[in-house]
Order: structure tokens, then sequence, then C-alpha cells
């Protein structure tokens, strides 16, 4: 499921690109967040735990990984993007049955 909604953000970005007169691209490896991304990945894992009552982890991680996609234009990359867009995607896999017990834990 991941691998497909990677697919399409890749054909929607590429489209865009075709758009543009590009003459450069620079990538900034910065390892602070290669160091990051192993706390992202543990909160991710740990999340669809507290949430399997509402599905499994593909389908929540898929979820997840789709509503932090149509965040990334507005809010950016980063831990609070990531934090709102958690509390987004649990009341939207919930069904709003989510409780606030839950989503302060």
């Amino acid at each position: 499921m991941r691998d497909e909604m990677c697919e399409k953000i890749e054909k929607h970005h590429m489209k865009n690109l075709k758009e543009c007169d590009i003459s450069l691209l620079a990538f900034d490896a910065d390892d602070t967040l290669w160091d990051c991304q192993g706390h992202f990945d543990t909160v991710e894992s740990d999340y669809c735990q507290l949430l399997s009552r509402y599905g499994g982890k593909q389908e929540i991680a898929a979820s997840l990984f789709g509503t932090e996609t149509a965040n990334m234009a507005l809010l950016g990359y980063g831990s609070k993007a990531f934090t709102i867009s958690l509390i987004e995607n649990a009341i939207k896999v919930s069904g709003g049955k989510v409780g606030s017990d839950t989503l302060t834990r």
C-alpha cells in the first residue's frame, strides 16, 4: 500500500517537474535528519499499536503516510507537522471515535 502511494506521489511530482525549467538540483544530506528518522519510525510503530483497535499496522501506516503527504504543502516536514498529522490521522482511521485519553499518550 505504501509503495502504491509513493508511486502516485512520484508521478504527481514528475508531472509538475516537467513543467519547470530546472537547471540545478541539490540535496542536503544533513546527518541530523538521519539520526532523527529512527525516532519518527519508533513513534509510528508505537502509534500503529496504539490505534490497533481501528485497523492493521499497514493500513494505519499507509493512512498516516497519506495524511502527512497531504499536509506537506501546508505544514512542511518536522516534528510539529508530524504531530498534527498523527492526530488528524487518528481521528480519520477511528471514524472520529478515538478519545483524548488515547491521543495524549
